[in-house]
């Protein structure tokens, strides 16, 4: 979303697998923080990469609330067709997070990777080779 509304001549389409997005964030607080571990003293490429990602994060949030909405590209998000976050009211907000990027936009679709959890590129690679051809179909404007 951020390089489709920083470069928008150079982005045509958008595919959103299961995508973390600002709805849900803003539905849950401060859930998504408790799910990263806290790491004082990174020892490794992976520790120090959760740590740029954790810090970065409010930034990186914020830009993308501010330039999502006036995105003029179409955009098929892709979402679980089962629940994977092992909490009711957490997989609600997931779900209902991804309907609502598609909602009240005409150029935006969303597609249910059924039978598929957060592993869609693994489980349901289908659905998203679908999503892509259905854009690359669509005439660029």
């Amino acid at each position: 979303l951020l390089n489709a509304g920083r470069y928008p001549k150079n982005v045509a389409a958008l595919v959103l697998v299961d995508p973390m997005n600002t709805r849900f964030i803003e539905a849950t607080g401060d859930f998504i923080y408790s799910t990263v571990p806290k790491i004082d003293r990174p020892s490794n490429n992976r520790e120090r990469t959760l740590v740029r990602m954790v810090a970065t994060f409010p930034g990186l949030i914020a830009a993308v609330d501010r330039l999502e909405p006036g995105l003029r590209q179409p955009v098929i998000v892709i979402t679980a067709g089962k629940p994977w976050w092992g909490k009711p009211g957490i997989d609600s907000a997931w779900r209902v997070s991804h309907e609502a990027l598609v909602a009240r936009k005409q150029q935006r679709r969303l597609l249910v990777a059924e039978g598929s959890d957060h592993g869609i590129p693994e489980e349901r690679p289908d659905v998203i080779v679908t999503a892509v051809q259905e854009l690359l179909k669509r005439p660029r404007t």
